[in-house]
């Protein structure tokens, strides 16, 4: 499920991340429904953001325990999909609802702090 480490992805997303932290924080901490209904509303950008982080996933940027790939191999085609550029943005879309973002549950918090680390390095200089 692993792809090589310099797959070079995940550098332009930092400004994107904090553009839709409050989408991914009510994704993170919504039920199911609210986020089929979050992903039906969503723009392109957001889709291709959560692809960006299914991406790194994959590219072992983002760092995750053993016990939380093993939590994602089940999603593996979900996760394979949304980081594929070349997927339409409509089967993207349709992945998110029909699943309703249970796998974001196990990224999600990895990519905040990430990004809670990045900030913290931007506005301290």
């Amino acid at each position: 499920m692993r792809h090589s480490k310099n797959c070079g992805c995940f550098g332009k997303s930092k400004d994107a991340a904090v553009k839709h932290w409050p989408l991914l924080y009510e994704v993170m901490h919504g039920n199911i429904k609210t986020n089929r209904e979050i992903f039906k509303t969503c723009n392109h950008c957001f889709i291709n953001f959560v692809g960006e982080c299914c991406r790194a996933v994959l590219c072992e940027v983002l760092p995750l325990a053993d016990a939380e790939y093993k939590k994602l191999k089940p999603h593996r085609k979900d996760l394979l999909l949304l980081a594929n550029q070349k997927v339409p943005f409509k089967n993207k879309r349709a992945r998110l609802i029909k699943q309703g973002g249970g796998f974001l549950s196990f990224i999600l918090p990895t990519l905040a702090s990430a990004l809670f680390s990045v900030l913290g390095s931007v506005f301290s200089k």
